[in-house]
């Protein structure tokens, strides 16, 4: 199944939907909202949260399903509409350990994006990673079931330059 991908640009009004009722980010020029890049299964699907604009000037996302292993993927959008999926999640094992992950990519100060997987791991409890701008992919961490785990809604750099996150589970009371 495409999905057309519609970016945010000039005034916001709402969201848009394409055809088939799928909803999507959009803005509204005299013409209407432009399509300037489609979803497909392979190059990932169902992306969420907002973009984060890398040092290089281009945008970055991810898209919670699809790619290689259907486990998600992490892209870039350069401004002239060109997507390249920069990663491919492929679950609890594998070179890109990680299913679904969580919006939005946050960047570090050192140029790097950071971000966490509700699932895979060894635990098939998470993930947190680091993912430089080529799309060279570390994972951090792994969440474990005796711990915080099934991290959620992404990351954010706090005001201290450390980076915070959530969980749905686990963890201290």
């Amino acid at each position: 199944m495409r999905r057309r991908f519609f970016p945010y640009r000039g005034r916001v009004s709402g969201s848009c939907r394409d055809p088939d009722g799928a909803r999507r980010s959009c803005y509204h020029a005299a013409t209407g909202p432009v399509a300037v890049s489609d979803f497909t299964s392979l190059s990932g699907s169902l992306s969420e949260g907002p973009f984060i604009t890398g040092t290089d000037g281009a945008l970055y996302g991810i898209s919670r399903e699809g790619g290689t292993s259907n486990r998600g993927t992490i892209y870039k959008l350069t401004t002239a509409g060109v997507r390249t999926r920069l990663v491919s999640f492929t679950g609890t094992t594998g070179a890109a350990k990680g299913q679904r992950p969580g919006g939005p990519l946050a960047l570090g100060p050192d140029g790097n994006f950071y971000g966490v997987t509700e699932r895979g791991g060894g635990a098939d409890a998470g993930t947190l990673f680091r993912m430089k701008a080529s799309g060279t992919l570390t994972v951090l961490a792994e969440f474990t079931a005796g711990g915080p785990r099934l991290p959620l809604g992404g990351l954010i750099t706090g005001g201290d330059g450390k980076l915070h996150g959530t969980t749905s589970a686990g963890g201290a009371r």
